[in-house]
């Protein structure tokens, strides 16, 4: 797994909006809730921000970081 990588606030609500939420946008990117919860604070691995790049059509991208 790639090191954390730290996300504006901007970014994270922008990612729990186009998801529908914490518990939807875990059950997309296959992680936890808690895991969505903790990226606020540790950062979102690289591979997840790629990830939510593609499942949003770049709606929420690493600009907004």
């Amino acid at each position: 797994m790639s090191d954390p990588v730290q996300v504006e606030p901007k970014f994270f609500t922008a990612l729990i909006i186009e998801f529908g939420g914490m518990g939807k946008a875990a059950e997309a990117l296959g992680v936890s809730y808690q895991a969505v919860h903790n990226w606020r604070k540790r950062g979102v691995p690289l591979s997840k921000i790629k990830m939510i790049e593609e499942l949003s059509e770049k709606r929420v991208h690493r600009g907004m970081l």
